[in-house]
């Protein structure tokens, strides 16, 4: 049996109704402007972290031994009388829905490509650091705040 010519194939179980003539239907991807709209959207979105943790995070040594002593401070003042089993447990899922942000960034990063695109690629890289470290910081500070060993 010789093979049939491309005009007259058996259409596949997912194309039952399309001529085997016609290319099979390919989903439309979203549009560039939609979807820097959308990233635009959820960067604006993490502005909620206070500008103490950011500058405790970037500090190291004395000075971010004194920027988490401060924010400790911060947070002993509006401590919201938990128990240090509460507040182990609500930083473990807070660093768990982390970890997951940082998993869905750094798929994001695979999705850019390998050559070119430097500026984007070193910004991802930057915004895994900052998310670890902010969180870090003030899981730091709460701790000491507390009075629980971090």
């Amino acid at each position: 049996l010789a093979p049939r010519p491309p005009g007259l194939r058996r259409p596949t179980p997912g194309q039952a109704g399309r001529p085997a003539a016609m290319p099979p239907k390919v989903k439309k991807s979203i549009n560039k402007k939609k979807r820097k709209q959308t990233q635009a959207a959820k960067g604006a979105s993490r502005a909620d972290v206070s500008m103490g943790v950011i500058k405790a995070s970037k500090l190291r040594g004395k000075r971010r031994r004194e920027a988490v002593d401060a924010l400790a401070a911060e947070a002993k003042a509006a401590a919201g009388g938990e128990t240090p089993e509460q507040l182990k447990a609500r930083q473990a899922t807070e660093w768990k829905a982390m970890k997951a942000q940082v998993a869905l960034v750094k798929k994001e990063k695979s999705g850019l490509p390998k050559k070119g695109h430097k500026a984007a690629r070193v910004a991802v890289a930057q915004r895994i650091k900052t998310l670890l470290s902010e969180l870090q910081v003030r899981h730091e500070a709460e701790c000491k705040a507390a009075g629980v060993s971090a």
